[in-house]
């Protein structure tokens, strides 16, 4: 995943961990790690061919863009924690906290 203006992460599919998070700002991080929906398509990645592209950015206004290959058995099992995940991701921005100290974030969240 690459979220594009000021902040930017990765997530990378490997054999070992589906997804490996990436990014130099730790409220980030730490939002990716504890995400609930983000962690239900981890699990889903570990048990089936699932590798998503997500891309976010804004651009006078969020532009969120999710794709994946239909090779899984039930491919529409990612779709509500997809669009959940994105959803979570636009409230986060909008909070506009990403860039406070970490201490002060994580006693927020």
């Amino acid at each position: 995943m690459r979220i594009i203006k000021n902040y930017s992460a990765y997530l990378f599919l490997r054999k070992k961990s589906r997804f490996k998070i990436k990014t130099d700002n730790k409220n980030l991080e730490y939002f990716f790690k504890k995400n609930p929906n983000l962690n239900l398509l981890s699990k889903i990645a570990k048990d089936h061919n699932y590798s998503p592209m997500i891309t976010c950015e804004n651009n006078n206004g969020w532009k969120i863009v999710s794709k994946y290959h239909l090779e899984l058995d039930n491919w529409t099992q990612v779709i509500e924690p997809t669009i959940a995940f994105c959803k979570n991701l636009i409230d986060e921005f909008e909070k506009r906290i990403a860039n406070i100290s970490n201490k002060a974030y994580r006693e927020i969240n």
